[in-house]
């Protein structure tokens, strides 16, 4: 287990100022409701600076809709450090910074969305509890706990870079949900392991027949060797070292799904593969 210091990886610092502004692509966005898909768009566009005209641009939270535009997929929140805007009149213009210049984050988004939907091709035969053991092992197998690269607070740093820390996993396991259309969410708390102090953490929470379950794929990786203390857990065992606004997330509420249960299935489906065949 690893309960070293992260940085987790959305970290929006949002603020406004009066200033005149020039040289941003501009878009019209006169009903305030579409702001946040305008937002998203710009973050998977990886562009730098756009600008918006809003009837009583003076009066909208804009930082709520940046930051729901940012969470709204991981391609669109990785890598992105902060967001800036400022306002003149009803012109607002938004800044974009990321971890990596934008050609070479576009690059690696387009690697990571071709890698996810590669993986996601390969298993969508499989019904969705094993799709979600599939990639937390091949996750686990793949990435090493390491702060080496440069991108190692993304999901590009854990899937393509195979160098990661905990919010690089999270992504990471988050972008092949959402690519295989299972429900997840990233959780940022803090968690303590025995003696040490409680430190920043991020995991996830993944939805399996209604019911919410938390996944910790940085802990469960034993030097590449997947575990699974951290799979499927509810919100009592995963309470016992983690910590998290529980008002921000969803319950987990747990429920049949099991490591050893998900484990049962394939082996009885396997089983009676053989039988059908040999029949």
């Amino acid at each position: 287990m690893r309960i070293l210091i992260c940085i987790l990886g959305l970290v929006l610092l949002c603020g406004c100022r009066e200033v005149s502004v020039q040289n941003a692509t501009q878009v019209s966005a006169v009903d305030p409701d579409a702001v946040p898909a305008l937002v998203t768009d710009m973050f998977l566009r990886t562009d730098e600076t756009m600008q918006l005209y809003l009837q009583d641009a003076g009066t909208y939270d804009l930082d709520s809709a940046i930051r729901s535009a940012a969470e709204q997929h991981v391609l669109a929140r990785t890598m992105l450090r902060s967001v800036t805007w400022t306002r003149s009149g009803d012109c607002v213009t938004l800044s974009a910074h990321y971890a990596v210049s934008a050609d070479i984050l576009r690059k690696e988004k387009q690697m990571l969305a071709d890698s996810a939907e590669l993986w996601c091709r390969e298993s969508a035969s499989q019904p969705d509890a094993v799709r979600i053991l599939l990639a937390h092992d091949a996750l686990c197998r793949r990435c090493t706990y390491s702060e080496a690269l440069p991108e190692c607070h993304s999901a590009y740093g854990a899937w393509c870079g195979q160098n990661a820390v905990c919010d690089g996993y999270a992504e990471a396991f988050a972008l092949l949900m959402e690519t295989a259309g299972i429900p997840v969410r990233i959780v940022t708390g803090t968690a303590q392991d025995g003696s040490h102090p409680a430190a920043p953490h991020a995991w996830n929470l993944v939805q399996l027949s209604g019911v919410w379950y938390h996944i910790d794929c940085t802990w469960d990786d034993a030097d590449g060797l997947p575990q699974h203390a951290y799979f499927l857990c509810d919100d009592t065992a995963m309470s016992q070292t983690h910590q998290w606004d529980t008002e921000k997330y969803p319950p987990a509420l747990g429920g049949g799904y099991t490591y050893d249960s998900i484990v049962s299935e394939m082996q009885a489906k396997v089983r009676g593969d053989g039988c059908a065949d040999s029949g």
